[in-house]
């Protein structure tokens, strides 16, 4: 019966430690199930032809890290859109326990075309020119170069002054649509031609009579604008020597167009021995003649009109004088030339304060009555007159 006994203990004990053995070198090996989690969110998106970064995931076994243990099944292929699974399984250290968590992928295309236009946004041609689409450029992230699908809306009447507005649009394999604004504007800055009839230059007599040749003026956008032309002379038919007559005209968009004719007046000996200044108010500008011959011309700024008006009348230089002082009550200013035609002080000068001359100046900036001149055109009149020489102001 002991015997007995003991061999059942026996049995007993080595059941014990087989189970032990189980326990310590079986159990944490094969019976732990692994843990394993997604880093990041479960679906994602990419953009077709970009790369895709896959977060990865976190394994654990038994509370230490297994993430070296996953294997990935699937892959996304960024260049073709569609939908894509990637699986991550991990198993314990004998390979008898697993887990495993998915992650869906979409691969997308929500990049818009493009389109460049030629010639830029805003693009501007002559009324009465033909409109020649400067053209323009689609491409696309997936597609390529998409020109061809481009569609153009709106339309320009290029014989009518005005802004207009074309509308360029595409869209893309994956319906992702883009437009852009043209803006078109027909202008004017044509200014209208004026052509003289007659001899340009015409000689006549002394006490002739001139008589005007006549002139036309046609404008690109207004038609003939001949009544609109504006003449100014200053033909003294009495008196040889060379005058000028002016032809302005403007057109409605504010171009305008000025020629002029010369005019002779006497035998070739009397105009040769004609020097003068001549000075229009009205156009602010003025001719110097040396010996009958045009030297130089310029636009000019004469006295501030209804304070100081420049008078008008015929004159003569009475004294030249270099580098000094005119002074007045308000004001100081230092003059290269001096060329006084009056008792009372008024006279030709350069006026190097000014960067612009002619115009309207005169009306809200004139001067105290003297003739104020561009340096170079002061010093030519200056080297090339003498006391006496004739200044005619009108």
């Amino acid at each position: 019966m002991e015997k007995k006994i003991n061999i059942v203990i026996g049995v007993i004990i080595i059941i014990l430690i087989l189970g032990l053995i189980i326990y310590k070198y079986l159990s944490a090996d094969y019976f732990v199930v692994p843990e394993i989690e997604l880093i990041g969110e479960k679906n994602l998106e990419v953009n077709v032809n970009e790369e895709f970064n896959d977060p990865g995931v976190k394994a654990t076994i038994d509370g230490e890290d297994a993430s070296e243990l996953v294997k990935i099944y699937g892959e996304v292929n960024t260049k073709k859109i569609g939908k894509y699974k990637i699986k991550y399984v991990i198993t314990n250290y004998k390979g008898k326990q697993k887990k495993s968590v998915t992650r869906n992928v979409i691969v997308k295309d929500d990049v818009l075309p493009q389109i460049t236009l030629n010639g830029g946004n805003e693009y501007s041609i002559e009324v009465g020119s033909e409109y020649v689409d400067p053209g323009y450029v689609a491409s696309d992230n997936l597609d390529g170069d998409i020109t061809s699908k481009v569609k153009v809306t709106g339309e320009v009447n290029s014989k009518k002054i005005g802004t207009y507005e074309l509308i360029y649009e595409v869209s893309d394999s994956s319906n992702n649509k883009f437009k852009i604004t043209r803006m078109v504007y027909v202008v004017d800055t044509t200014a209208p031609a004026i052509y003289l009839e007659g001899g340009n230059p015409l000689y006549i007599n002394v006490n002739d009579n001139y008589i005007e040749a006549g002139y036309q003026a046609i404008d690109n956008n207004d038609g003939d604008v001949t009544s609109d032309v504006v003449v100014n002379s200053n033909v003294v038919s009495s008196v040889a020597g060379v005058y000028q007559v002016s032809y302005t005209v403007y057109d409605e968009a504010g171009n305008y167009n000025t020629v002029n004719r010369i005019v002779y007046v006497g035998s070739e000996a009397e105009r040769g021995a004609n020097t003068y200044v001549a000075v229009s108010i009205s156009e602010q500008y003025l001719w110097f003649y040396k010996n009958g011959e045009l030297l130089v011309s310029s636009p000019v700024v004469t006295g501030l009109k209804g304070v100081y008006d420049t008078p008008k009348g015929s004159y003569q230089i009475l004294s030249k004088s270099r580098n000094i002082y005119l002074t007045g009550p308000d004001y100081r200013s230092f003059v290269n030339f001096w060329m006084r035609i009056t008792p009372s002080q008024i006279g030709l000068h350069d006026a190097s304060w000014r960067s612009y001359f002619g115009g309207s100046i005169y009306l809200s900036n004139g001067s105290h009555g003297c003739i104020n001149l561009p340096y170079y055109v002061a010093q030519i009149i200056y080297d090339n007159t003498t006391i006496g020489t004739k200044v005619t102001v009108y």
